[in-house]
């Protein structure tokens, strides 16, 4: 996973723009790999526990990319119910 990290909002290489997210996650499911861009200002604005979530919920969208064939409702719901079994399965 390749991680960049930008101070405020950014557009990244691939003309995705980050608006007001915290991150923009791009997957390449066939080939195994991704990568996470982060807003630093956003990301210094939340807890500990928010960014932990928001690192796990990031790498499970790579995990669940190809999924996404209709759209990312779906793989947004199971992004986010992993993230939160993860941790409550770790803590």
């Amino acid at each position: 996973i390749t991680r960049t990290y930008h101070e405020g909002e950014f557009v990244t290489q691939d003309g995705l723009a980050s608006g007001n997210a915290l991150a923009v996650t791009k997957a390449d499911w066939q080939y195994k790999n991704g990568s996470i861009a982060w807003n630093l200002v956003l990301a210094s604005t939340i807890d500990d526990a928010h960014l932990e979530y928001a690192v796990i919920h990031e790498v499970m969208h790579i995990w669940l990319n190809e999924m996404r064939a209709g759209g990312i409702d779906h793989e947004e719901r199971v992004s986010t119910e992993l993230a939160w079994a993860f941790l409550r399965t770790v803590k």
